[in-house]
C-alpha cells in the first residue's frame, strides 16, 4: 500500500539518479538536466490544466484553492473561475515575453555624478595662468591634494601653491591662539611697544617682510610672526 502511494507521489523537481535525471511528475528518466527540467515544467503545466483547483481541509471546513495563485475559496465555482483567469493571464504573459524577446532593452538614465567625490584641481584641465590666480587665494592643503602634474614647467608653480597653503594653515592656527615669536606682545588684546628700528635699516614699502620657512619675518626689525597680518602691523609701527 505504501509502495502504491509512493508511486503516485508528485515531486515538482528534477531528481538525479544513476541512469540520468528523473522527472518527479511523470517518472521519466532523461540523459541531461535541461531535458528533465523541460519535462518537469511541461508535466506541471499539464497537471494544472487538468486539475486547476484542489480541495484542502481547514478545521471543520473544506476550502478550494486555485493552484495558480494559491487563493482559497469556499465555493468550488469561484475557485474554478479564478483558475481559468490565472491560466489566461499566464498564456498572455508568455506571449508578451516571446514577442519582446528579440527587442533591445531601453537605455537606462544615468543618475550619478560624472565626477568623483572630492574633485578639486586637475592640471590636465587647468591652465598655468588659472593655477597662478588660484595661488593668490587661500588654499588649504586638502584642496590641492588631488592635483595631478604632467608637465615639468608646472611643478615649480604647484610647489609655490602648496607652500602658500601650508603657511596659511599654520598662520590661521597661530592667529586663533595668538602665538607669536620674536618680541611681539599682541596677545589677548594687549598691544605692546613696537620694536625699535635698527639704525641703518631703511623702510622699503615694496618689501615689508620676507619668509623664513613657515614664518613671516619683518624686514625692519627681523621679528618673526605666524601670520601676514601681524608682520604687516609690525612694519607699520616702525
Amino acid at each position: 500500500m505504501a509502495d502504491a502511494a509512493a508511486a503516485f507521489t508528485v515531486i515538482k523537481r528534477v531528481v538525479p539518479v544513476a541512469g540520468g535525471f528523473f522527472c518527479g511528475i511523470c517518472r521519466t528518466v532523461h540523459p541531461t538536466w535541461s531535458a528533465a527540467s523541460v519535462c518537469v515544467e511541461a508535466c506541471w503545466s499539464a497537471q494544472l490544466q487538468a486539475q486547476p483547483t484542489v480541495a484542502i481541509r481547514k478545521g471543520q471546513f473544506t476550502l478550494h484553492r486555485c493552484r495558480f495563485c494559491k487563493r482559497e475559496y469556499a465555493d468550488f465555482t469561484d475557485a474554478a473561475n479564478c483558475a481559468a483567469q490565472c491560466s489566461e493571464d499566464l498564456v498572455a504573459r508568455a506571449d508578451r515575453e516571446a514577442a519582446t524577446a528579440g527587442e533591445p532593452a531601453a537605455p537606462r538614465e544615468k543618475r550619478f555624478a560624472t565626477k568623483p567625490v572630492g574633485y578639486t584641481i586637475d592640471a590636465r584641465t587647468v591652465s598655468p595662468v588659472a593655477l597662478h590666480e588660484m595661488s593668490k587665494t587661500v588654499l588649504m592643503p586638502f584642496q590641492v591634494r588631488n592635483v595631478l602634474i604632467n608637465q615639468r614647467a608646472m611643478k615649480p608653480l604647484l610647489n609655490a601653491v602648496l607652500k602658500h597653503a601650508s603657511a596659511v594653515a599654520i598662520g590661521k592656527r597661530g592667529l586663533s591662539g595668538h602665538r607669536q615669536e620674536g618680541g611681539s606682545t599682541m596677545a589677548h588684546g594687549t598691544e605692546g611697544k613696537p620694536a625699535e628700528q635698527k639704525p641703518g635699516t631703511p623702510k622699503d614699502p615694496n618689501k615689508k617682510f620676507f619668509r623664513d620657512g613657515a614664518k613671516y619675518v619683518c624686514a625692519v626689525c627681523k621679528a618673526k610672526y605666524f601670520t601676514k597680518i601681524e608682520v604687516e602691523a609690525c612694519w607699520d609701527k616702525h
